[in-house]
């Protein structure tokens, strides 16, 4: 009894599957062109209000009195500068964080540390490989197991081509950090040129 049933949803399956596949091609075209032009609109409108949300927020923070705010100026500097990097204007950028260098608290150490190494990465991506040298090594001067400054001056080191110093610091991160997935495949791929 319960077999003629199984046959009767089958054949019921069968029919509905041939008249989803006799639908029109062109229906179906059409169909994944408006769902691909959905998808570009979002991304666009996402892409867009970001950039826009970006642009209003570096607009509040160059306007802020920064002797008037209840927020310190260099914190403003900082976050000025976040924005600017963001933005990709690494010449921006440096200038706030530099100014954040001029007032930060010289105690605060950790956050002294990562303020250089993010002034070394502002003139790594200006091409400033010296000047970003020198930051990475003023970030690990005051946190010696900071992997993020010790992994960047690596690769300063291998853009200036010099790549027994470049191992050198990555072996060092390693010693910091064994799972350290950059400093692993740097190494390997380096010692491979010897």
């Amino acid at each position: 009894m319960s077999r003629p049933l199984n046959n009767y949803k089958l054949k019921f399956l069968f029919i509905k599957l041939k008249k989803i596949m006799n639908l029109n091609f062109s229906n179906i075209y059409i169909g994944i062109l408006i769902l691909l032009l959905i998808t570009f609109l979002f991304l666009f409108l996402s892409k867009f209000l970001s950039k826009k949300n970006l642009e209003d927020k570096i607009i509040v923070l160059e306007k802020t009195d920064k002797t008037q705010s209840n927020i310190s100026p260099y914190d403003i500097s900082f976050r000025l500068g976040l924005s600017y990097l963001q933005k990709r204007q690494y010449d921006k950028a440096v200038q706030q964080f530099e100014n954040c260098l001029n007032t930060w608290n010289k105690n605060d150490m950790l956050s002294l540390g990562v303020l250089y190494n993010t002034l070394g990465f502002c003139y790594y991506k200006s091409n400033q490989l010296k000047t970003a040298g020198y930051y990475y090594k003023q970030a690990i001067l005051l946190l010696p197991d900071y992997t993020s400054a010790l992994n960047n001056l690596a690769m300063v080191f291998e853009r200036q081509a010099n790549k027994d110093k470049a191992i050198e610091m990555y072996k060092k991160v390693l010693s910091y950090d064994s799972m350290n997935l950059t400093a692993k495949e740097r190494c390997l791929v380096l010692s491979k040129l010897n």
